[in-house]
């Protein structure tokens, strides 16, 4: 049961018995090879327990003496020989009660310490969990707990030795006829990338897809700082282009949605959505691409009221895009918004509508967001003053939700998005709970509406064909999808459709009996239905099942509770959300998921051989071409940091690493160690190169006098200069070329330096012999030397202090980022370095002309730890460095905020420090 119903019905129960308190007790169980089983019946309650678990917290606090039981199980005698002869046999924790409309809940923990080691506590009966067989003799105390009772509520308990097996579907389900699918999946393949902020989204999460009409697959997931965008257009399914999206620092939540229609340019718009991660749960980001993915337009999506979050996409025709979001402080209701994309404008979007419109359901105690869908059939009257749906139900929009738990709902528009009516698809049982995230909507080609949706064990769907033209649908009951002893669990479902009912299906499943099991090992599976309509004529729908993953993604508890519903550590790395969707090309699947097998990472894996879920259309065999996802595919580690440095974001590649401690005569400051080029983006363009080297250490204030930092290259061609003059206060950087001796041709476009021993030069490359990409700077190479003579007039000669050897660089080709209209061209504020950084990282700002600015660190509180800069800044690009230990202060481990103000405008980044 979810929390907040549970915490209204225990503050209920206390309101009506006055100060009464349960009667508890101790129990005593004791299990073997050779006794089996045993059981207790458990204390008589006269009120439910008066401290229910905290959210933050793994375990409830209560008194044995009068809230809650405590059973001392003890299990003794396990031998090798009893396990080889029952390797499937497990402790299996049970408990039940007669009353449906009570709720007990049980914890299991390690009798030295009390520690958790699993739990049940769903809010249905009964309350199962299971732990592994130990050698020897093993004891666990058990504490069992009245969440919501009513006076003398009891229930009863087991322990027993055994092969755990699935519960039968609850009355008024249907299951289906299953088979072992002919579905054959690739290999999985890792998704990497860095976006210009220097975002590593190699390890994203939370993902969804959505194929455009051409077949271009388009995925997005959430680093948390940055939403990344992948376009896969190889049906191996292990290539893709990363299209480094950053979404204004969105994160969170990620949804994505492709036009059924040309634009007007000749390319299928392209809508994503994200929490905006600067204020995560008060602002959403939504953007629209005009051009197939190769750059974004941004809108910040804000509202009065905060704490939003889970929005959702739908689009119809070539233009028409919705936006749903779900508002914490109106009860969870969720909203609706509508716009009209526009080519060259950021999206803008009109008035949000209630989804929730039942007088019941907006009454409701407690809610969850469910996906949203659009019947993109052809037909609708799409223009304005009043788009709205053909007669058939072309053009209509729908939207999954679940109400208490038990009620699960689908929100009908049918002039997009603008009014709402609730249509109810189906009720459990009181206390039942089938809100487990997410409850999923889909529309197949002839306009049939599924809804599904999981009780924490299995997955469900329940259809409706008279949905099209009725605003009371009829819905077939539910029928569950998932069969076999490897998916004893299945859990965050997701659905698509194909042809009139064809639908897919994909979960994470797990031979456990209970989601929350220490050893449970999770895999990603696919099942596909091609008569999923007759469910509604009482006949046996066909689930045909296969194996996507091609490794264990998870291990352990899977909590499905959200950001603060998860106590134990590791149990929600997997996030809330993943996808899948048909291609329209052959109907074969594509689906994407997150793993934490190595690290929390987006996989993909495309479908090469089975059925389609389109009529008429056959899967070509590609199994012969493409690495299929059987036991010989090794599951990709995540990618390690580039060895060599990033050329699309600074500091750039590493061309020239150095000896250090070579300077003669010694003299840390023109120690070079390393030299790093790159070609960011800055403005809008990548029309400049960036040089920047690393020597042992610099004080600003007390440069060298007669002093000059180089780098040369194409064999003494070109070369850029950083100079100290005795007489000069500043330094002076400069680029030339070579004839006999160096010839100075003019001041660089920019430079900077730095306490932490870095030195940065900026020249535009139609300066330096403008080169291409592709095209190399050979025998790059620097040095560090003395001026003996005038500085900068006409020296006499120079003493070198450092020389390095050669390198090579490659100048690179770079992807897009979005394109926020709201700010000012030339001012920003990126990552120069890593994040999550231990010790220090780098951050690189630009200013557009002279301007007042500051740099500063913000805590999540709201406290300023640090400032970075401060002062009247000319145009250019500047870099500090933020470390973990500043002025003495230590930052410790956690998530920062880094506000730069420039003028009257700001921008930020969001770090994370980690130890």
């Amino acid at each position: 049961m979810t929390s907040g119903l549970k915490s209204f019905l225990v503050g209920l129960a206390f309101a009506m018995l006055g100060s009464s308190v349960a009667s508890a007790g101790s129990f005593t169980v004791n299990v073997s090879p050779s006794v089996s089983n045993g059981g207790w019946t458990g204390s008589t309650f006269v009120a439910s327990n008066p401290t229910p678990v905290p959210v933050v917290q793994s375990l409830p606090t209560c008194n044995y003496t009068v809230s809650c039981d405590r059973v001392t199980v003890t299990v003794s005698d396990i031998t090798q020989a009893y396990l080889d002869l029952h390797p499937d046999h497990r402790v299996i924790f049970r408990i039940d009660w007669p009353d449906e409309n009570a709720d007990f809940d049980m914890y299991v923990m390690n009798s030295a310490d009390n520690t958790r080691l699993t739990a049940s506590a769903s809010g249905d009966r009964p309350e199962i969990a299971t732990l592994p067989l130990a050698l020897g003799t093993t004891t666990y105390v058990l504490r069992i707990v009245p969440y919501t009772v009513v006076p003398l509520d009891s229930y009863t308990g087991t322990i027993a030795l055994a092969s755990p097996s699935a519960p039968p579907p609850p009355g008024g389900f249907g299951i289906g006829a299953y088979a072992v699918g002919t579905d054959v999946f690739s290999c999985n393949a890792h998704l990497t990338g860095v976006d210009e902020n220097g975002t590593d989204h190699a390890f994203d999460a939370e993902p969804g897809v959505k194929f455009d009409p051409l077949g271009n697959a388009y995925v997005v997931s959430n680093s948390g700082a940055g939403l990344g965008i992948w376009r896969v257009t190889d049906l191996c399914g292990q290539r893709y282009q990363f299209l480094g999206i950053d979404l204004l620092n969105g994160g969170g939540d990620g949804d994505v949605e492709t036009a059924s229609e040309l634009n007007a340019n000749g390319f299928y718009n392209i809508y994503t959505s994200s929490l905006h991660s600067l204020d995560a749960l008060v602002n959403l980001n939504s953007s629209v691409s005009y051009d197939g993915g190769n750059s974004f337009l941004t809108t910040p999506v804000s509202d009065a009221t905060p704490l939003n979050d889970r929005q959702w996409n739908a689009a119809y025709g070539k233009d028409i895009v919705l936006l749903s979001y779900r508002s914490a402080n109106t009860g969870n209701q969720q909203f609706c918004m509508r716009a009209r994309a526009t080519e060259g404008v950021p999206l803008v979007f009109g008035p949000s509508s209630p989804v929730y419109t039942d007088p019941g359901t907006i009454g409701a105690l407690i809610s969850q967001s469910g996906t949203m869908v659009c019947d993109q059939r052809p037909g609708a009257v799409t223009t304005d003053p009043a788009p709205h749906a053909a007669a058939n139900g072309a053009g209509s929009v729908y939207h999954a939700f679940n109400i208490n738990g038990d009620h699960v709902w689908l929100g009908i528009s049918r002039d997009f998005g603008t009014t709402w009516h609730d249509a109810l698809v189906f009720q459990g049982a009181p206390g039942s709970s089938y809100d487990h995230i997410f409850t999923w909507c889909a529309v197949d080609r002839a306009g049939n509406v599924y809804v599904s949706f999981s009780d924490d064990h299995d997955v469900y769907y329940c259809v409706s064909s008279d949905i099209q033209t009725s605003d009371s649908p009829t819905w077939s009951k539910p029928i569950r999808v998932n069969d076999g002893p490897e998916t004893k669990t299945a859990a965050l479902p997701s659905v698509a459709a194909g042809s009139a009912g064809r639908i897919v299906f994909t979960w994470y499943g797990s031979p456990t009996l209970t989601p929350h099991e220490t050893d449970a090992q999770w895999r990603v599976f696919h099942a596909r239905c091609d008569n999923a309509l007759d469910a509604l004529n009482g006949g046996v729908p066909l689930f045909e099942q296969a194996l996507v993953s091609d490794h264990v993604v998870h291990t352990g508890d899977l909590c499905e509770g959200g950001t603060l519903g998860c106590p134990v550590a590791g149990s929600r790395d997997l996030l809330d959300d993943f996808e899948i969707d048909v291609s329209p090309i052959d109907g074969t699947s594509f689906i994407t998921y997150t793993d934490d097998a190595a690290g929390q990472a987006t996989f993909i894996s495309r479908q090469l051989a089975g059925k389609s879920a389109l009529a008429g259309m056959t899967v070509t065999d590609r199994t012969g071409v493409c690495p299929a996802a059987v036991a010989s595919c090794v599951p990709p580690p995540p990618p390690p940091p580039p060895v060599n440095g990033d050329p699309c974001t600074l500091p750039g590649v590493l061309v020239i690493p150095d000896r250090v401690g070579d300077e003669v005569p010694p003299n840390p400051q023109q120690d070079i160690q390393e030299v790093r080029i790159a070609e960011p983006l800055v403005n809008g363009k990548r029309d400049s190169l960036y040089f920047t080297f690393k020597v042992g250490s610099l004080d600003p204030d007390n440069l060298p006098p007669n002093a000059f930092w180089r780098v040369i290259w194409n064999s003494f061609t070109w070369y850029v200069q950083a100079t100290k003059c005795a007489t000069a206060s500043g330094m002076r950087y400069s680029y030339g070329t070579f004839g006999t001796g160096s010839v100075e041709l003019g001041l660089a476009d920019g430079g900077s330096v730095s306490p932490d021993g870095t030195i940065q030069i900026i020249v535009a490359k139609s300066k330096v012999g403008n080169p291409q990409p592709g095209q190399q700077l050979t025998a790059v190479n620097a040095d560090a030397r003395t001026v003996a003579g005038n500085c900068p007039g006409s020296p006499a000669a120079f003493a070198p202090v450092d020389t390095t050897g050669n390198g090579t660089y490659t100048m690179a080709t770079c992807g897009t980022v979005a394109v926020d209209p709201w700010k000012s061209p030339g001012l920003s504020l990126a990552l120069a370095g890593a994040n999550p950084f231990k010790g220090r990282t780098l951050l690189t700002y630009s200013l557009p002309r002279r301007l007042p600015v500051r740099v500063e660190v913000f805590g999540v509180t709201g406290q300023r730890v640090a400032r970075l800069a401060e002062g009247v800044q000319g145009p250019g690009t500047y870099t500090v460095a933020l470390e973990s230990n500043l002025r003495g202060r230590s930052l410790g481990p956690g998530i920062y905020m880094v506000r730069m103000t420039a003028g009257k405008e700001e921008r930020h980044l969001r770090v994370v420090a980690i130890q």
